[in-house]
């Protein structure tokens, strides 16, 4: 008899204190994240959708220009960029803004470029802004991501797909930062 009892009191307790908060704040819909001409970028752009997919949310790739991508940031058209060079034009005037916002360095070196995302992002998926938080590529592997692609010839994403596979500890870390311990 007691079994039920306190089987049902964890229930309650389960019930009162509401959902996971990484599974009740993520959005259905997909994290649009920036494609520019730049291969730096885009393999930052690539690993970053591929940690985020790792970590259950749905994103989707979107192709724009250097000029153009802070306005469609700023209208929450795009929600990550996730290299902007610190020069790059319109940059400090969107972060001036405030509907354009700076999570960091992608890298730990100076000049790495920094992460910046749509002002409603960390309301609308705060699960994938702490991946997004984490989520850094050394210049080194940085060097060796590109090399394969532009030194070796290979497939952006079969280089990707390829460093994610060999690299699942750096990325794991990345994704356990959400707090979603559901997922596998």
């Amino acid at each position: 008899m007691r079994k039920p009892i306190v089987a049902f009191a964890v229930l309650c307790s389960l019930i009162a204190a509401g959902p996971l908060p990484a599974q009740a704040a993520k959005s259905k819909l997909p994290i649009k994240i920036a494609v520019t001409d730049t291969l730096g970028q885009q393999l930052a752009a690539h690993i970053a959708a591929a940690a985020l997919k790792k970590a259950q949310y749905r994103v989707e790739l979107v192709r724009t220009d250097s000029r153009g991508q802070f306005d469609l940031i700023a209208e929450g058209e795009i929600h990550l960029q996730p290299q902007v060079p610190p020069e790059a034009v319109g940059y400090r005037a969107a972060v001036k803004s405030g509907k354009v916002q700076v999570l960091g360095p992608l890298g730990p070196e100076t000049g790495s470029g920094d992460k910046v995302i749509w002002q409603h992002m960390a309301k609308t998926w705060p699960g994938a802004v702490k991946v997004l938080r984490t989520f850094s590529l050394t210049g080194k592997q940085r060097a060796a991501l590109a090399n394969a692609v532009e030194g070796e010839g290979r497939d952006l994403e079969a280089v990707v797909k390829d460093w994610m596979a060999a690299n699942r500890k750096v990325w794991k870390k990345w994704t356990a930062s959400d707090g979603n311990w559901m997922r596998p």
